[in-house]
């Protein structure tokens, strides 16, 4: 929906991508049986090797460039602000989940 609705130079490149790892992180706790510390490191890797394969111009070599959905949920330009923005979107979800143990 942020990329849909928010034509601007915070909200969607930044903001976004620092919730699309607490949303993916939430969406897989839901169904995975392990460590929250593990599932958040699996996730910031899931989203430094997508990031990674943007560097590379994946969505050309695949030949999806002209695919809009595709473009819009696996990216096509790599910034290190978006690499930024997921580390800290790690860090928050490390932040809670730490805060939550600690209460039970």
């Amino acid at each position: 929906m942020i990329a849909i609705y928010f034509k601007d130079d915070f909200i969607r490149p930044i903001f976004g991508d620092f919730l699309v790892v607490i949303l993916i992180y939430a969406f897989l706790m839901t169904f995975l049986k392990t460590s929250w510390w593990r599932l958040a490191i699996a996730v910031l890797l899931l989203a430094y090797t997508m990031e990674i394969l943007q560097y590379i111009n994946i969505m050309a070599i695949l030949g999806l460039n002209h695919t809009t959905f595709t473009r819009m949920v696996l990216g096509t330009t790599f910034t290190w602000e978006d690499m930024i923005a997921y580390t800290l979107g790690i860090a928050f979800v490390w932040w809670m989940e730490s805060l939550r143990n600690r209460k039970a």
